[in-house]
C-alpha cells in the first residue's frame, strides 16, 4: 500500500512536509535514500510512500512510479495504528475512503 505524494509533474524536494516524508535517521529522495534536489515527476508518474516509511521500499529508493503500475484505489480502512498512544484507533475501521 502506497500514498501518492506528488502528482506527474510535480516537483518533490528533500524537505518537503518532513513529518511524512522521513523516519528517524531517513532522508528523503527521488529515487535515493540520502536526499535530492528537487525533483519535477516525468510525465504519468507518481512520487509515493509507503504507509509504514521506516520499513517501505517506495519513491524514496525505487523513484517515480509509472501510472501503468498502479493497480488499485483504498476504498475502506482495515487496519489504524495509533503509534503514539499504542492502540488501535477504532474509530478509522472500516471507514470508507
Amino acid at each position: 500500500m502506497k500514498r501518492v505524494l506528488a502528482l506527474p509533474g510535480e516537483e518533490v524536494f528533500g524537505t518537503l512536509r518532513r513529518d511524512h516524508l522521513e523516519g528517524p535517521g531517513q532522508g528523503m529522495s527521488c529515487g535515493c535514500a540520502n536526499g535530492c534536489e528537487p525533483t519535477r515527476g516525468p510525465p504519468d508518474s507518481y512520487f509515493v510512500l509507503g504507509d509504514n516509511r521506516e520499513n517501505s521500499l517506495d519513491s524514496r529508493y525505487s523513484g517515480f512510479v509509472r501510472r501503468e503500475k498502479i493497480v488499485g484505489r483504498v476504498i475502506a480502512i482495515y487496519r489504524s495504528w495509533d503509534g503514539d498512544n499504542h492502540r488501535p484507533r477504532l474509530d478509522r475501521i472500516g471507514r470508507r475512503r
